[in-house]
């Protein structure tokens, strides 16, 4: 089995523990072990490797060992992909800095899909086809917004066509349930892990979600 260390790296164990949380709690919609569907996508690789890619996927194969601050996979040919979560995790951190100097009101965001808040902001989330055109104006207070669609960057499938990046790790092929959906919570991890979700699970995630996160506001853009 494969094996991680992570002595004296309680926060990166930390991060790992809370997306293994979040794959239960959306039961695999959002899961971190996408990285052989990611890879096989990302080079158009054949059905059999797609197959391989999807035997390899799957977020109950990560065992993390708490005392001893490790991590493995259950199979060789497992490996992770933070896409949909590093960048909330690192805007958190970010955003925890500058409280503890005394930073009462910032604005802080990793690309288009993660925005924090400190203090009282409004934002608008741009559409699903890329336009300017809001699609909805949100009020963060001291929270945060993860924004998830398949537009943007692409992936070429099976028979050449363009698909979007956001993987369905059930299916093992791209996200299509939804055109948008976007997440507001204390967390800009947890919003980037749960925006991703909801996009997976479409319109029929949203009492799901909303009944296991009831401090979280979910919208979802359907096709």
């Amino acid at each position: 089995m494969q094996r991680l260390t992570l002595s004296g790296e309680p926060r990166v164990f930390n991060l790992l523990k809370r997306a293994v949380e979040l794959s239960e709690l959306t039961d695999g919609a959002f899961d971190m072990t996408i990285g052989p569907l990611m890879a096989a996508w990302g080079f158009r690789e054949t059905e059999a490797s797609m197959e391989l890619a999807r035997r390899n996927t799957g977020w109950k194969g990560v065992i993390l060992d708490a005392e001893e601050q490790t991590v493995r996979f259950d199979r060789q040919g497992m490996s992770l992909d933070l896409g949909a979560f590093g960048k909330g995790w690192a805007l958190d951190s970010a955003a925890d800095i500058l409280r503890e100097v005394g930073v009462k009101r910032a604005l802080l965001h990793g690309g288009t899909s993660s925005v924090t808040a400190i203090g009282e902001w409004n934002v608008a989330v741009a559409g699903p086809d890329g336009s300017d055109h809001p699609v909805s104006r949100v009020t963060l207070r001291d929270n945060s917004l993860g924004v998830s669609a398949p537009h943007g960057r692409t992936v070429q499938d099976t028979d050449g066509e363009q698909a979007g990046h956001v993987m369905d790790p059930r299916t093992g092929r791209p996200a299509s349930s939804a055109a948008l959906a976007f997440v507001v919570c204390g967390s800009a991890a947890d919003a980037d892990a749960l925006s991703t979700a909801l996009l997976v699970l479409g319109e029929p995630g949203l009492p799901i979600l909303s009944a296991r996160f009831p401090d979280a506001r979910f919208h979802v853009v359907p096709r």
